[in-house]
Formats: structure tokens, C-alpha cells, sequence
């Protein structure tokens, strides 16, 4: 008798823990999206420029978050939260963690993990391990606003940019998806330098791949924001990669200027050393111009 009620009081047990797991993923679900830190996506909406917007937020603190269900383990009850950084020299792949490539294991540009059966309260998530700058806990405010915070009292608040995901382009690095659909994505007429037209077919999709009868077709898009070394610049800068997988993969990067609303000019950029021996930067004459229809 005492053995039946021991397993009756495990099933119990493990019905319950099911539910407490599924209850908590339910409230997690009404939080999936894309979010950025308050005080970048007011600026950058304003400027649309990492340059006008340098000194909005950290360099080196999570500038953008991912929650998406799809990334919970539950064999280990762990949800995995990927996030940006706006100081970084590299491009990574959007996906999950990290994505195998042949014999190499290439990461997201960053991700932590909350458990989901380890709250402080109704509202705050304890950080499963540790990650940069030492942030202990997630808080789930509301639907539109979360925020991350430390034992010191540091907070991030951070506001809601996306609330789905598409099939592909299910895991966004969050500040190549924000940047990329305020400044970038859309249709639009490709010119040369002198005006003609190349193709009135280029479109930069959501995921940042271009769809043109040119040299950048099937090319994904990445806006830098990468300006904090290395020689000063005005100019804002975008990068047309073949596949950021493969080492060497073509790359052709422009300064851009946006001239309105619906014009985007783009520049070859110099390097070059001043008579005093500083590094700067010069812009060549007009390459292409980005006439959104």
C-alpha cells in the first residue's frame, strides 16, 4: 500500500511541476518579440543613425533582446534569450545559439538563459548562470515594457519592437532587425552614379536579403554600428555580405547618406593617413543611389 502511494504522489507531483512549467511558458508567450533598450529606440527612431545615436546607450551592454517559446529546452526548463550589442567588430549568424558549419560551431552574438521554474516573484526571472556585465534577473513588467537588473540597481528597460516571428527569419539578432526595418528595408529603384537605372527591382527583405537583378542579389544587408574605435567618421555605414558563414565570403561595403525619406546614397569608403599621421576616412564620389518606390 505504502509503495501506491508513493507513486500516486509522484504522478501528482509531476502533473503539478508540468503545469506550474506550462503556466509560466503561457505568461512568457504574451512577452515574445523583439525588444530594444528605451533610450536607443527613442533615439534611433528620431536620428535613424548609430552615429547621431552614439551616445543614446552602453556600447557594451544588451542593447536588444529576443524572447521567443520555440528556444525553451525542456529537458532542462531553460529558455534561451538571445541579445545585441552595439560595440562588436564581427557579424554573426541569426539563429539560436549557434549554428554548425562544417567542422565549426558559430555562435549568435549573445544569448543567456532564463530557468523557468526559478523566479524571485510573480514578475522577476533569475539569469540561469552568469553572462556579461553580471545582470542577475529579468523582469516582465508588462506586455509593452520588461527590463534587466543587477544586485547593485542597475537597470535596462527596454520596450517592445516586433511581437512575431516569421518562419524565415525566426530568430532575429535583435539590433540587426531594428536597424535594418528603419533604415533599410523596403523596395526600391537602384541607380548608378550618373542616374540610370540598374534595376526598379531591389528589395531588402526583413531577414536583409536583397532581391535585385544586380550584384547584390541574394546578398544580406547589415547596418554597422560599429563606431566606437578606430578613425571617426560622419557617415553611417552598411555592409552587403554573399554569406558571413564562409571565411572570405564577397563583401562590399558603403557610407550612406540619407538624402530623404526616399532616397539613399551610397559611398565607397577611403582610408587614408593625414599629413600629421592620423587615420581618417574619405568618400568616394557617388556608387549607387536607393530610390524607394
Amino acid at each position: 500500500m505504502e509503495k501506491y502511494k508513493i507513486i500516486i504522489f509522484l504522478i501528482i507531483l509531476l502533473n503539478y511541476n508540468q503545469n506550474i512549467f506550462g503556466q509560466s511558458l503561457n505568461e512568457l508567450k504574451k512577452y515574445e518579440g523583439i525588444w530594444i533598450a528605451k533610450d536607443y529606440y527613442n533615439s534611433f527612431l528620431k536620428t535613424k543613425s548609430a552615429i547621431l545615436s552614439r551616445k543614446a546607450f552602453s556600447p557594451d551592454n544588451p542593447v536588444g533582446l529576443r524572447i521567443n517559446i520555440n528556444e525553451y529546452d525542456k529537458s532542462t526548463n531553460l529558455l534561451n534569450i538571445g541579445f545585441s550589442l552595439l560595440h562588436d567588430h564581427l557579424l554573426h549568424p541569426e539563429v539560436s545559439m549557434y549554428i554548425i558549419n562544417g567542422k565549426d560551431t558559430i555562435s549568435e552574438q549573445g544569448s543567456f538563459r532564463i530557468k523557468i521554474d526559478t523566479k524571485l516573484n510573480k514578475y522577476d526571472y533569475v539569469i540561469n548562470g552568469k553572462y556579461i556585465y553580471d545582470w542577475n534577473y529579468l523582469r516582465f513588467n508588462n506586455d509593452t515594457t520588461l527590463s534587466l537588473y543587477n544586485i547593485k540597481g542597475d537597470t535596462i528597460n527596454y520596450v517592445r519592437f516586433k511581437t512575431k516571428f516569421k518562419k524565415n527569419y525566426n530568430y532575429p539578432n535583435p539590433l540587426y532587425c531594428f536597424t535594418r526595418e528603419i533604415v533599410l528595408k523596403g523596395k526600391y529603384i537602384l541607380k548608378d552614379s550618373l542616374g540610370n537605372i540598374i534595376t526598379n527591382k531591389f528589395e531588402i527583405l526583413e531577414n536583409g536579403k536583397v532581391k535585385s537583378k544586380s550584384i547584390f542579389d541574394n546578398y544580406t544587408v547589415y547596418y554597422s554600428t560599429d563606431i566606437y574605435c578606430g578613425p571617426r567618421t560622419q557617415e553611417d555605414f552598411i555592409m552587403f555580405v554573399d554569406n558571413i558563414l564562409i571565411e572570405n565570403s564577397d563583401y562590399k561595403g558603403f557610407a550612406i547618406k540619407l538624402i530623404n525619406k526616399n532616397k539613399i546614397q551610397l559611398f565607397e569608403r577611403i582610408w587614408y593617413t593625414t599629413e600629421k599621421g592620423a587615420d581618417t576616412y574619405r568618400l568616394s564620389d557617388i556608387k549607387y543611389e536607393l530610390w524607394k518606390k
